[in-house]
């Protein structure tokens, strides 16, 4: 187990923001360096 320290809300809402998003919630710059429309190999 983690100690998260004190400030809850702010750690929460990190939290909760974070993970995955759409392209379009993206900004440019992170678009070109994900590529997103090459596949994984």
């Amino acid at each position: 187990m983690e100690h998260l320290g004190k400030k809850t809300a702010e750690i929460l809402t990190a939290a909760r923001t974070s993970g995955l998003c759409e392209e379009q919630d993206l900004h440019p710059y992170h678009r070109r360096l994900l590529r997103l429309h090459q596949p994984f190999s």
